[in-house]
């Protein structure tokens, strides 16, 4: 009897949809991820997913430049919330969402994991408040 021993190596996965965003309690009041996917300025220096997305966050320490995978995990072992506030620079949040997107032709839901930093918060005149953010996603690849 022969044994056999072998070691697969995993890569890791980034995330490959990078953008930034910007909100405020006043005209630019939404934010959209998607057709499907947007979120409402929520006094103060947060935001609330808009129904009926399925989009939910958790707060995390993981770094901005974190993969998919820890992105994942930590989205997984974190207190899911639908509505964040007191938001302050620096903060990371991670979030999964599920979208339609085309695979050949076909319309498909895809489970969709992202981060999200919290680049600066702004106060006009004690009364304009806006958050500004950046945020990477996708999706793992063969689920």
């Amino acid at each position: 009897m022969d044994d056999v021993t072998t070691t697969i190596g995993i890569d890791a996965q980034v995330l490959n949809n990078t953008s930034t965003g910007m909100m405020n309690n006043g005209s630019g009041n939404v934010f959209s991820f998607s057709a499907d996917n947007s979120v409402t300025y929520a006094s103060p220096y947060g935001f609330s997913v808009d129904t009926p997305s399925t989009m939910m966050f958790v707060s995390t320490t993981i770094a901005y430049d974190s993969d998919i995978f820890e992105v994942k995990t930590a989205f997984d072992t974190g207190a899911q919330l639908t509505s964040v506030s007191n938001l302050s620079q620096g903060d990371v949040l991670v979030y999964k969402t599920d979208r339609m997107v085309d695979v050949d032709g076909t319309s498909v839901s895809k489970v969709f994991y992202g981060i999200l930093e919290v680049q600066e918060i702004i106060l006009v005149n004690g009364t304009d408040e806006s958050v500004n953010f950046k945020y990477n996603e996708g999706i793992i690849i063969g689920q």
